[in-house]
């Protein structure tokens, strides 16, 4: 939604820069989740929970698993799989979740999101994304649960400790917070 009160600015951060330089001056807030946040630079941070993600998985609508209400990592054995690229907390859970099940984890294929879902589209193999982005997804694919022992992971809206907030930074806050416990397809915290 846009607000004619005041601008926004956004952009895509690394953990690479969140560990080397921590969250840049001209920002207030950093939407992630908490895989996210380096250890050293968490106690630099306050938050509030905003929803659950769990991880899906992306396939063309004629892939034969696109019929499935959910799949597990076994039902992936023969396919081939698009990582998320490994600076990105996805890329994290993921590990974790094939962990969790006991099967090694691919090497290799690790791509930034738009080119997995390109891949995807082209019927090349199958991606990997979270429930949350595909809220926002553009492309003609099939967005599939998958089974996970490990469960989601927590999304927050982090800023600085002891930041003292201008009026619209308060706007903002107050503004992503309703957002968030507003909308029926998000689980808010």
């Amino acid at each position: 939604q846009s607000n004619p009160q005041f601008p926004l600015s956004y952009t895509g951060i690394t953990r690479t820069t969140l560990t080397d330089r921590g969250l840049p001056a001209q920002f207030a807030f950093l939407l992630a989740s908490d895989a996210d946040i380096p250890g050293h630079y968490a106690d630099k941070l306050d938050s509030t929970a905003l929803f659950e993600d769990l991880p899906m998985l992306m396939v063309h609508p004629a892939h034969p698993l696109a019929g499935k209400k959910t799949v597990t990592l076994q039902d992936l054995q023969n396919e081939t799989l698009f990582l998320p690229m490994r600076d990105y907390s996805l890329y994290d859970n993921l590990v974790t979740l094939f962990d969790a099940c006991q099967i090694p984890f691919p090497v290799g294929n690790s791509y930034s999101m738009l080119m997995a879902q390109q891949m995807v589209t082209n019927q090349l193999g199958v991606g990997f994304t979270s429930a949350h982005t595909v809220r926002t997804g553009t492309q003609p694919l099939r967005y599939i649960p998958i089974e996970t022992p490990c469960g989601g992971w927590t999304c927050r809206l982090y800023w600085r400790k002891r930041h003292n907030f201008t009026q619209d930074e308060l706007l903002f806050k107050d503004f992503v917070e309703s957002y968030y416990r507003s909308d029926p397809c998000i689980k808010f915290k």
